[in-house]
């Protein structure tokens, strides 16, 4: 088995970037039967090292390689995720979150936590006179404490990709750089 780190276009990211872990080796099946649109959504067809170009199975685990060859795990690219050992959809916090007063739009997203190899949530929310507080104190009597986001980050209005979706990568990126601020808690 042979494991590599792609960006989202098949192309090898440098030691220590962010990509998607991809494998390729013998037990990568060949593709989900009568499926092509999936599977051509789960493979890269790449040539991270050279040579001939190979199928690579993407994960959909966001990590980062190490100079010393380890990978670090940093989150999942899809809505699920895994915090302190509880598998979260990040649709069931945004929908709570679009439940509390003043939330117009509402994103959740797995950010890396403050210990290596840990998730923890981000949430960034959209809305005319948002109180914080309130929003995380209504939060806190529809969910778990997992599942409530360590912190906030407002927007005027959520970046849209070419699809015209929220374009949670950028988001992410944002949030991850420190460019988009946790509000104040």
């Amino acid at each position: 088995m042979t494991a590599v780190v792609l960006d989202e276009d098949g192309a090898p990211v440098p030691d220590g970037a962010a990509g998607e872990l991809c494998l390729h080796g013998p037990q990568v099946f060949a593709g989900y039967w009568r499926a092509p649109e999936l599977t051509g959504r789960a493979f890269h067809l790449a040539a991270p090292h050279g040579g001939e170009p190979r199928r690579w199975y993407r994960t959909g685990d966001l990590c980062r390689r190490t100079a010393d060859g380890e990978y670090v795990f940093l989150g999942r690219l899809d809505s699920q995720v895994k915090i302190l050992g509880h598998r979260i959809e990040t649709g069931e916090v945004e929908a709570q979150l679009l439940r509390q007063k003043g939330v117009e739009e509402a994103v959740v997203l797995a950010v890396p936590g403050e210990e290596e190899g840990t998730s923890a949530l981000a949430a960034v929310l959209c809305g005319d006179g948002l109180d914080v507080y309130a929003v995380e104190e209504g939060l806190q009597d529809a969910l778990p404490p997992y599942m409530i986001p360590m912190t906030f980050h407002l927007l005027d209005g959520l970046p849209l990709n070419a699809n015209g979706k929220v374009d949670r990568r950028a988001l992410r990126d944002r949030v991850v750089s420190g460019e988009l601020e946790p509000f104040p808690l």
